[in-house]
């Protein structure tokens, strides 16, 4: 039981780590309809955040050649 508590810990250590440097482990969080003025679809937004740290990033998906 104990070295399983010691591998959880390094891998806890390992993760906070690579997240300070910015090498974060992204999971799908939200994904959203990007909408223009007029309420017209042009894109997707998907929503990701870090399964160690919460960072939140978001990516632009155009759908439309002119938006």
């Amino acid at each position: 039981m104990e070295n399983n508590l010691n591998n959880e810990i390094v891998l806890n250590s390992q993760s906070k780590l690579k997240c300070l440097f910015g090498l974060h482990q992204y999971k799908i969080y939200k994904e959203e309809d990007f909408t223009d003025a007029r309420g017209n679809v042009i894109g997707k937004m998907i929503i990701n955040r870090c399964i160690h740290c919460g960072k939140i990033d978001g990516t632009k998906i155009p759908l439309t050649t002119n938006w």
